[in-house]
C-alpha cells in the first residue's frame, strides 16, 4: 500500500498549528494528543488547501525493509527534503526549479508512479511568494 505526496499551499491559519504539532516530541503527541475536533478541523483545512499531487511512495516500507530505493522514488525524497512536511516553505522560482528537476530527473522507483514535471510546475508557477507544505495521504 502506497500513498501520495502533495504540495499544499497554505491558505488556513490553521495549518501552522498543525505542522508545529506535527513536529513536536511524538512522546508529547501520545500523551497529549489534539482534540478529535481539532485534528478534524486541521484535515478539513489540509484538505481543502490547493495542492497538486507529487508522486506514490511507501514510506512504511521503506523503513521497515530500509531499502528506499524500492519504496521512495528519488523524486519524491528530494522534494520531500525542499519542502518538509512539519514547517511551512516559501515558494520561490528557484524551489520551483528544484522541484521540475527532481521530476524531470530519473526519480522512479518501481511500482511507484511519479508526477510530470509539467503540470507540477504550472500549478506551482501560480502561487510563487505563498507558503507551501507537503502531506502524505
Amino acid at each position: 500500500m502506497s500513498a501520495d505526496l502533495h504540495i499544499h499551499i497554505r491558505k488556513a491559519e490553521l495549518i501552522t498549528s498543525a505542522l508545529l504539532f506535527q513536529d513536536s516530541d511524538m512522546m508529547q503527541q501520545i500523551t497529549n494528543p489534539l482534540p478529535m475536533e481539532l485534528r478534524d478541523r486541521l484535515f478539513t483545512a489540509m484538505s481543502d488547501d490547493p495542492n497538486v499531487h507529487v508522486g506514490e511512495v511507501s514510506w512504511l516500507k521503506a523503513a521497515l525493509s530500509e531499502d528506499t530505493d524500492t519504496y521512495v522514488p528519488s523524486a519524491v525524497e528530494t522534494i520531500n527534503a525542499l519542502i518538509p512536511p512539519t514547517r511551512l516553505t516559501l515558494l520561490t522560482k528557484e524551489l520551483i526549479d528544484a522541484v521540475v528537476a527532481a521530476l524531470e530527473g530519473n526519480g522512479r522507483a518501481p511500482g511507484y508512479a511519479v508526477s510530470g514535471a509539467g503540470p507540477v510546475e504550472i500549478f506551482l508557477r501560480e502561487h510563487v511568494g505563498e507558503e507551501v507544505y507537503t502531506v502524505s495521504w
